[in-house]
């Protein structure tokens, strides 16, 4: 990434400073602003070390590296698939990526899908570690060990259970109640789960 600076001869004479960018990167990437719980991925803050036109951003994805048996290794989700990324203009040093309401394979009611995650942002020059772990999500999972257990998971669940809670991590289908049908039917099939 070196760079080529040529002055005219004339302006030699003058002192001056230059200063040589090497543009905006990832400095950090949090997750669920920075919540433990991983039964629900909702929020990605990727904090850039220099303010970016958020409209030069291009492409970023994320892909599933590793799957649960309900999953496919090598799922993308896009903005074309599911990826909400903000702002969408204008100078940023924080972009907030989030995920629609839709169930698909690689989101599920506003959160990533179960399975380890890689971010790629190729125009920052940027991709997450293969198998992160704080790009996991696994549905159940309240403390984030990768296993959905009895204590303390399942019994945070039961804490909760029958209750209309807005944004629960144990509300699978994004709806505002934590109910049997839906969220202990998803807590239960992953009960004993490791990720």
């Amino acid at each position: 990434n070196n760079s080529v600076l040529t002055l005219p001869a004339s302006n030699l004479a003058v002192n001056s400073d230059i200063v040589v960018s090497a543009g905006a990167a990832v400095s950090s990437v949090v997750v669920n602003s920075a919540a433990v719980q991983r039964s629900r991925l909702t929020t990605i803050a990727v904090n850039l070390s220099a303010p970016v036109d958020a409209a030069t951003i291009g492409a970023i994805t994320l892909t599933r590296t590793q799957a649960t048996g309900s999953g496919t290794v090598g799922t993308v989700v896009t903005t074309g698939s599911g990826l909400i990324v903000s702002p969408v203009s204008g100078l940023t040093s924080v972009l907030t990526l989030t995920f629609e309401n839709i169930n698909t394979a690689g989101v599920e009611f506003g959160s990533l899908a179960d399975g380890r995650w890689q971010l790629a942002i190729p125009s920052l020059g940027f991709t997450s570690t293969a198998g992160d772990t704080n790009l996991r999500r696994l549905f159940g999972d309240i403390n984030n060990d990768g296993t959905v257990s009895g204590n303390p998971d399942f019994a945070a669940f039961g804490s909760v259970f029958g209750t209309t809670l807005i944004n629960s991590p144990f509300d699978f289908n994004n709806d505002g109640t934590i109910d049997g049908s839906t969220d202990f039917a998803a807590f239960g099939s992953r009960f004993g789960v490791t990720l």
